[in-house]
C-alpha cells in the first residue's frame, strides 16, 4: 500500500514543475513616463490642429503613484511656449494586452497609453471634443 502512494507522490511532484508564469509588475507607470510628441491634436471649439506650420506640442507624463499619472501639455505657437496641466489620470491594465493601459478620469474611460503612444479624447464639454494623439 505504501509503494503506490509513494509512486503517486513522486509523479505528482513533477506535475507542478514547469515554467513559471511571468508576474506582472504592480507599478503600471514603468516605461510610461516621459515626453510624447503630439502627432495629432483636434480641438473642435477652437479648430486648432496639429501638426501645423506654427504649432508644436508634447505631452509630459509623470508618475503620481503606482497606478496614477499626471499629464501636462507643453505647446509652442509662433515661438511662444506654454505649459498647461491637463490632469491626473488612473491607469487600468488591459486584460488581453498587458502593455496597454486604459486612461480614466473621474471614472470615465478617456483614452489609452503604451510605452510608445498616448491617445486622450475629452468629450466632457457639449459639442467640444478634443482629441490628442502623441507618439514617441
Amino acid at each position: 500500500m505504501k509503494k503506490p502512494l509513494l509512486y503517486s507522490l513522486f509523479i505528482l511532484s513533477f506535475c507542478g514543475c514547469g515554467k513559471k508564469e511571468q508576474e506582472l509588475n504592480p507599478d503600471f507607470t514603468v516605461g510610461l513616463t516621459g515626453d510624447y510628441p503630439v502627432i495629432a491634436y483636434n480641438d473642435a471649439a477652437t479648430d486648432t490642429k496639429i501638426p501645423g506650420t506654427k504649432y508644436t506640442a508634447s505631452l509630459g507624463v509623470n508618475k503620481v503613484d503606482m497606478t496614477h499619472i499626471h499629464v501636462k501639455m507643453t505647446s509652442n505657437f509662433s515661438g511662444t511656449t506654454r505649459t498647461d496641466d491637463i490632469a491626473d489620470f488612473e491607469l487600468m491594465r488591459d486584460a488581453s494586452n498587458p502593455s496597454l493601459y486604459a486612461i480614466y478620469y473621474r471614472s470615465s474611460d478617456i483614452g489609452t497609453i503604451t510605452t510608445s503612444e498616448i491617445t486622450i479624447v475629452d468629450n466632457t464639454a457639449p459639442r467640444n471634443v478634443t482629441t490628442i494623439k502623441a507618439k514617441r
